[in-house]
């Protein structure tokens, strides 16, 4: 009954309030700063690559080549390799994936599910 308690009070809005900005807030480094198509072409990251175009479009490649001066992006759809092409000339900017950031967001989205889901069994049912 304890639980039902501290469910109906204030208190326990207010730390849900408080658990979903510190989310927002977190998840805003989830990408590292931005950097030139060449210089994540030559890095030979195994992290993913967001790729604002000046259209506003984001592409996500797992990896960028350079080829004959011409830049592509790899990404595994179906099971199968695929490269886009990615003109310089369109390109906004870049962004690496930051991987410790990326994995802490995934946690911390799983355990806010997980909570809300038991809140709302607790709750209502």
């Amino acid at each position: 009954m304890n639980i039902l308690r501290f469910l109906n009070s204030n208190l326990c809005y207010k730390y849900i309030i408080v658990l979903g900005c510190v989310t927002m807030l977190h998840s805003c480094k989830v990408y590292q700063e931005s950097t030139s198509l060449n210089e994540a072409a030559l890095k030979n990251s195994e992290n993913l690559y967001k790729v604002t175009l000046l259209t506003g479009e984001e592409l996500i490649v797992e990896n960028i080549e350079i080829d004959n001066e011409l830049y592509f992006g790899t990404s595994i759809k179906e099971g199968k390799k695929e490269r886009i092409l990615i003109e310089k000339s369109k390109v906004k900017f870049v962004q690496e994936v930051n991987p410790k950031s990326s994995k802490s967001i995934n946690g911390v989205g799983f355990g806010v599910g997980i909570l809300v889901i038991g809140l709302g069994i607790l709750m209502f049912g």
